[in-house]
């Protein structure tokens, strides 16, 4: 399923024992992350603007991301979620105005509209406050994970310090 969780992805969560979600954990793709850094060139990680770049490079609908990123000379942790619901959406009209030949319509309809209200933001809940390692990171991920029932977490440690 193109830019949405396959039923693969689903599966690849389950429950324990006590009935506890539990993400699946999948190391961020060497290609996303190196965009991502190659993108930040100086920019604060921990931006808003670098934040929603990070998350536009990543096709899936429903996720959070566990990071560290080295800031002077420590490693410091970012956690955001983010459900994607706007976007597809839009897609979906998009392409339905496009089927009918219609596109105009949809821009005069829309006209110049401020649509960022509207935008997929991510819910960011661990920002650089203070130093500290991916793991850290990975266990507040996991517990939000539990209470959201997100099914994928992506890690990414930019820390030099080892990875999972």
């Amino acid at each position: 399923m193109a830019g949405g969780i396959s039923v693969e992805g689903f599966a690849a969560c389950y429950r324990t024992k006590r009935d506890e979600f539990v993400a699946k954990v999948i190391p961020l793709d060497s290609s996303v992350s190196n965009e991502w850094l190659g993108w930040l060139d100086g920019r604060d990680p921990f931006s808003d603007e670098a934040i929603r770049h990070l998350q536009n490079l990543i096709a899936v609908d429903h996720f959070m991301v566990a990071a560290t990123v080295m800031r002077e000379r420590l490693p410091f942790p970012l956690v955001f979620r983010v459900k994607k619901t706007i976007l597809p959406a839009g897609e979906r009209l998009r392409a339905e105005y496009d089927a009918k030949g219609k596109r105009g319509e949809l821009t005069q309809r829309l006209g110049t509209i401020d649509l960022e209200p509207l935008a997929d933001l991510p819910v960011i809940s661990l920002r650089a406050k203070q130093p500290g390692f991916l793991i850290e990171a990975l266990s507040q991920a996991q517990v939000l994970a539990s209470w959201t029932n997100c099914p994928i977490i992506y890690t990414f440690d930019g820390s030099k310090f080892g990875s999972l």
